[in-house]
Parts: C-alpha cells; sequence; structure tokens
C-alpha cells in the first residue's frame, strides 16, 4: 500500500494544482499535505525493505535495498524543496515577479516530477525506467524555463536536446539488454531480476552497457556531457535547482548501477569499474 501511495499522491496532488483556480493557499496546502504523506509513506516502504529484505507489489512495482536507499535521499530532499517552494513562491508572487498562473503551473510541474522520479525507481521494468527519466526532462524542462526569459528558455532547450540525446544512446543500449535476454517468449515480462537471470553474450552487453553509461551519463553530468549543468542550475528557480542536483541526477546514476549489477554477474567487475574510474578521473 505504501508503494502505491509514492504514485498517487503525487498524481492527485497534481491534479488538484491544476484545477484550482484561485487559491494559492490551497496550492500551498496540497503540496505541503502530499510532500508529508509521500515522506511518510517512503520511509515506511524503505522500514519494510530493512526488516524484509525486498517489498513487492505485483508484477510490476518493487522495492530492495538499491532503490530503497535513493527513495530515502530523495524524500529527504523532497521535503525540504517543497517546504522551501511554500516562502520562495509566496514571496515571487508579493513581488510580482509572477503571478498565480505561474505559481500553479510550477506547483503541478513539481508533483508531475515527483510522480515521474518515483515511477522510475519503484518500477521493476528497465524499459519503465527508461521512460519514466525520459519523462523527468520534460517537466524538468518547463521548471528551468519557469521565468520565461531568453537565457531561462535557451537553458532549458540545451538541456531538453542534449538529454535527448543522451537518452536515445541510453534506449538503444536498453534495446539491445532486452534483445539480448530473449528467450523467445514474447509475453513475458521482462524486469532487472529476470534480466539478471539471463544467459547473455559478454560482447554484446559490453556494447550495450557503454551506451548506457554515455546515455544516462549524459543526465549524471558526467563530462564531456555536461554542459546543460551549469545553464541550468543558474537559470533554474532555487529549489529545482536542488532537485536537478541532489534528485535527477541520482535517477540516472541509479539507472545505471541496476545495469552495472547485471553485467558485472556476465564479464569480469573491472569492465565496468574502468568505466566508472575514467568518467569519474575525467569529471573531477
Amino acid at each position: 500500500m505504501s508503494i502505491y501511495l509514492l504514485l498517487i499522491v503525487p498524481t492527485v496532488a497534481a491534479l488538484l494544482s491544476v484545477l484550482t483556480q484561485k487559491s494559492q493557499r490551497f496550492l500551498e496546502m496540497v503540496a505541503v499535505v502530499a510532500v508529508v504523506i509521500e515522506t511518510v509513506a517512503g520511509f515506511l516502504t524503505v522500514w519494510q525493505v530493512s526488516q524484509f529484505g525486498r517489498l513487492s507489489v505485483g508484477q510490476g512495482w518493487s522495492v530492495d535495498s538499491l532503490n530503497g536507499f535513493v527513495i530515502l535521499a530523495t524524500l529527504l530532499v523532497n521535503f525540504f524543496t517543497y517546504l522551501y517552494s511554500v516562502g520562495y513562491l509566496r514571496e515571487e508572487v508579493a513581488k510580482n515577479i509572477i503571478g498565480f498562473k505561474r505559481a500553479r503551473q510550477y506547483y503541478a510541474l513539481l508533483h508531475l516530477f515527483t510522480l515521474v522520479v518515483f515511477a522510475a525507481l519503484l518500477t521493476t521494468s528497465p524499459l519503465l525506467t527508461w521512460i519514466a527519466i525520459e519523462a523527468t526532462s520534460l517537466s524538468s524542462a518547463f521548471l528551468i524555463s519557469f521565468y520565461n526569459k531568453p537565457s531561462a528558455m535557451e537553458a532549458a532547450w540545451k538541456f531538453l536536446i542534449i538529454n535527448a540525446v543522451g537518452l536515445l544512446l541510453a534506449f538503444l543500449g536498453t534495446i539491445i539488454f532486452l534483445a539480448a535476454s530473449h528467450s523467445g517468449e514474447t509475453s513475458s515480462f521482462i524486469s532487472w531480476q529476470s534480466l539478471a537471470a539471463a544467459s547473455l553474450d559478454p560482447r554484446i552487453v559490453k556494447i550495450a552497457f557503454v551506451f548506457i553509461l554515455i546515455g544516462y551519463g549524459t543526465k549524471v553530468g558526467w563530462v564531456p556531457m555536461h554542459t546543460w549543468l551549469p545553464d541550468a542550475h543558474s537559470k533554474a528557480p532555487v529549489p529545482v535547482s536542488s532537485l536537478l542536483s541532489a534528485v535527477l541526477l541520482n535517477i540516472a546514476f541509479f539507472a545505471i548501477l541496476r545495469f552495472k549489477t547485471i553485467i558485472d554477474h556476465v564479464v569480469d567487475p573491472q569492465f565496468s569499474s574502468h568505466l566508472f574510474l575514467l568518467f569519474g578521473t575525467v569529471s573531477v
């Protein structure tokens, strides 16, 4: 039930924010109530994982120690970001920098961003993980261009174009992984667990992992795919900048780690470790 709350609450909050016509107080109340419920549900989920090792709901949603840790970090950042956003937007409206409609748009996009982040973390499908991470680009791009200034619009377009190219490479790598694990059962649901248990060709998964590392690494901000970062952080509202740093980048890195745990069972773990050291050293 707690897993479903992480998906249902931001969905309902986004709908309520869109339907609100006049009251900024209502927008603030929805945001605070939503983040409190999400935080409680998330901590309950992580606690259950710490007790039982894994928490699954049906075939499509699951939490283990890896995504549980990322969920915990996301919850903490989200909680303080939402609370800061209330005062931040109240000041922006009071100074006539933005109007009520822009505030409503901000809260709706914030809830949608939270929804797709949790979807990326909770789904057991590598393909759905990619779709959710792609959706984070769309919601965060509108938040980056929130003030509609030329420099903000330029930063948003740079963010979209560079990340779109990167995520296309990640999609190609994901498809190669899924094709390599294909067993002839077209109706089978390929999850992270089934992918790890499949018999994979080492040469194919090496190529696929390079695509995934470069693709998702674009969103992580590794050199030389990092050029969107300075503009996006400097032009986005302050709360959004914190989400880009402490949530968005982590989600992409989480996807890379999922694939790393799979490839390390197929080839020598030094292959992925050397790639991490290369990108990490150059980025530093």
